[in-house]
């Protein structure tokens, strides 16, 4: 019989306890987009009967946005937005056990993926989404990372099936959220960079998963289509082009200031210091297997920088990456001691280090690293 993985099982009860004192301190709290959420969830409860529903908020997200509220419908019965709450704490416990599961791939290595899972469960957006009601984030951020980690095992097991799976989780990650589906760049980064397809047999992988793909997402354009009168490209290039619009008075420098302000905010500066490190100990290590997934990992994890709104919560999509390298930083931290309880001590006081900061960032200065785009631009001056 197997013996449990006990450093998994550490991980995962990290992540718990990390859930109920994220409840004790900030509490279970909605914003707009949560309550729009519950309102597209009573709008398909009121389809499935024949019933009207006259909501304009609820078109709009529905469109966007109708796996959350689908999903959610079951656990109405508990109260109202339970089914949401629900979906998240499934959606970050089981994220942290995708990123030890992805570490431990790359780099074979339980320790390690053990200080990956940390790193990502306790960075300052997991924190601040890991009990909301507003599932339109972190959903996403599982589904790119199980199709991240389904990739990494097709590479191992060759199984073509994975690939037919790997697209549909997705498909339906985009009808999560519109970056839902965004792991489809690493995918056709990995099958460009391999060495053991010809040409031909790179083209017809990418066409095979592109079709399952689009599979969801053409079946709800169907459906919305024949339920509305608006199409989802209409609504998306009208919510694409209005944030543009809003947003076209920053200066370029100041947009840029924007991201690494909520690039900064993501990790903090001891979480990047060990992302740094990991990232100059795999330039000196030049292992070749482990080079090829973090280079096809950057364009995903860097798609943020083409997002009109800025903000930590939109550049967390460079978590995996960043706990991928920043446990390798720990990992070769703790190695340069010879006597390995001072190596553990070390690691240990700096872990710990990097959750006190992050809960202080959150609880002391909730406002600012997650302030409206908007608000942020009235309070510098900046002219529309």
């Amino acid at each position: 019989m197997k013996k449990p993985n006990k450093y998994l099982i550490f991980a995962l009860s990290l992540a718990a306890v990390n859930l109920i004192v994220v409840f004790l301190i900030f509490g279970i709290f909605e914003d707009k987009e949560s309550r729009m959420l519950i309102e597209t969830g009573n709008w398909i409860k009121h389809w499935v009967k024949g019933l009207d529903y006259e909501s304009e908020s609820a078109l709009w997200i529905g469109v966007f946005r109708p796996l959350a509220p689908l999903l959610s419908l079951p656990f109405e019965f508990l109260g109202k937005g339970a089914g949401l709450l629900i979906q998240g704490i499934v959606y970050y416990l089981l994220s942290v056990f995708l990123i030890f599961k992805i570490t431990e791939l790359v780099y074979k290595n339980q320790k390690q993926a053990l200080f990956a899972s940390i790193l990502y469960a306790f960075a300052v957006p997991a924190l601040q989404r890991a009990l909301c009601l507003h599932v339109t984030d972190i959903g996403p951020w599982f589904f790119n990372i199980f199709s991240i980690y389904l990739t990494l095992v097709y590479f191992k097991k060759r199984n073509e099936k994975l690939i037919f799976l790997n697209g549909l989780i997705c498909g339906l990650g985009t009808l999560m959220q519109e970056n839902g589906g965004l792991a489809i760049i690493f995918f056709v980064a990995m099958v460009l960079l391999s060495k053991k397809f010809g040409f031909k047999e790179k083209v017809l992988k990418i066409i095979k998963f592109g079709s399952i793909f689009l599979i969801p997402i053409v079946f709800w354009e169907v459906l919305i289509s024949a339920l509305t009168p608006y199409s989802h490209l209409d609504l998306f290039s009208h919510v694409i082009g209005t944030e543009l619009i809003k947003k076209e008075g920053a200066t370029k420098t100041f947009r840029v200031l924007l991201y690494l302000l909520s690039s900064f905010v993501a990790f903090g500066l001891l979480g990047w210091l060990l992302i740094f490190w990991g990232a100059l100990k795999e330039w000196k290590d030049k292992n070749k297997e482990r080079i090829k997934i973090l280079l096809a990992l950057i364009p995903f994890s860097f798609i943020f920088l083409a997002w009109p709104c800025p903000s930590p919560r939109h550049v967390f999509i460079i978590g995996t990456l960043g706990a991928l390298l920043g446990s390798y930083g720990l990992i070769n931290l703790k190695r340069i001691f010879k006597n390995k309880t001072i190596g553990l001590v070390l690691v240990i006081i700096i872990i710990s280090c990097y959750i006190v900061f992050n809960y202080c960032a959150y609880y002391f200065n909730d406002s600012l690293p997650f302030i409206d785009f908007e608000d942020l631009l009235y309070f510098l001056k900046v002219p529309d």
